[in-house]
């Protein structure tokens, strides 16, 4: 159930070699992607972008954002709880390390303001859960058998257009209907949309199923409200579902994925390091959406236009 791929085989440690013997390969590079040498070769780029850039050295305030994937290849690949992981884990302290202290020589830590978090967590791999316990409630669910589920349902109510099918597409808990389908069949959107919203909602995999014109009224239950963290007016689906706790929505036979409304795919840390913070660990609620807020309190200037986040006073010392 782990996917092992580019090469790198699913048995650990891993030799980063690509599938190809003959010479580097495009697959050479996902495979280093997929491994804590990403992270490194990440690390020195970053550095040479500090000195090549003299960020931090020209007597105004700098930003570098630098966000290591390498750590979301390895956890799709190989499940929260693999060796691969916790190796990725270690070594990315180790990286971290190096990397202020560097820092710490061109810039000094005390001119720096210092912010780590993830964009997500991980739901981990169903198939490892069962292992550990073959009554647990896990499961994989295939996207193209979702999409050909929700196509049969209007169907049987509709019948079948002749020009194109009922549904464009399905992904990351978002059913696409197809606009020339429900023309051809005179069928209003909302009708359609409900008919696969119930349909969905009958199957054993699936927590709950709302409707587009649903999702944009207030939630009516603590799962809609988690939902509605993730539903976009303008992009996504005509249907919006949440599948139960443990099962994933997957375009692959191995790996994990993310995206559902619960505290293992939701909650990630929000650290900050340096001047002008209280030190401590805070309850209180907070998204990485505060970042860039608290920043721009913290360095004086003014908030982004765009901004959807709150300044994280708790943590501020009182100026």
């Amino acid at each position: 159930y782990e996917s092992g791929g580019n090469g790198l085989g699913r048995t650990f440690p891993h030799r980063v070699s690509g599938d190809s013997t003959s010479g580097i390969t495009s697959s050479y590079y996902w495979a280093l992607l997929t491994s804590p040498f990403g992270s490194e070769v990440l690390s020195e780029f970053a550095r040479h972008t500090i000195v090549g850039e003299q960020l931090g050295q020209r007597g105004v305030t700098d930003l570098l954002c630098v966000g290591f994937s390498s750590t979301d290849y390895v956890g799709h690949s190989f499940g929260p709880h693999s060796h691969e992981v916790m190796d990725m884990t270690v070594r990315m302290d180790r990286i971290l390390a190096e990397f202020f202290a560097f820092i710490d020589t061109t810039v000094g830590l005390n001119n720096c303001l210092i912010v780590l978090t993830s964009d997500h967590g991980v739901t981990p791999i169903p198939e490892y859960i069962l292992k550990q316990n073959e009554h647990a409630s896990a499961g994989r669910v295939m996207e193209r058998p979702l999409k050909e589920f929700c196509t049969r349902a209007l169907t049987s109510v509709f019948g079948s257009p002749s020009q194109s099918s009922w549904v464009d597409a399905v992904v990351s808990g978002n059913v696409y209907l197809n606009r020339e389908a429900l023309r051809e069949k005179q069928l209003p959107l909302e009708t359609a949309a409900r008919t696969v919203a119930d349909s969905l909602a009958t199957m054993e995999a699936v927590a709950a199923a709302f409707t587009r014109s649903e999702m944009m009224t207030a939630p009516h239950s603590s799962l809609q409200a988690r939902m509605n963290k993730s539903f976009h007016t303008s992009r996504s689906g005509d249907v919006f579902f949440a599948l139960k706790p443990f099962y994933i929505a997957a375009y692959s036979e191995t790996g994990t994925t993310h995206g559902e409304p619960y505290d293992y795919d939701a909650h990630v840390p929000v650290i900050f390091v340096g001047n002008g913070l209280k030190a401590g660990t805070y309850s209180s609620e907070a998204s990485p959406a505060d970042i860039a807020a608290t920043l721009s309190s913290l360095v004086g200037i003014e908030f982004p236009a765009g901004r959807e986040g709150r300044v994280l006073a708790e943590g501020m010392q009182v100026r």
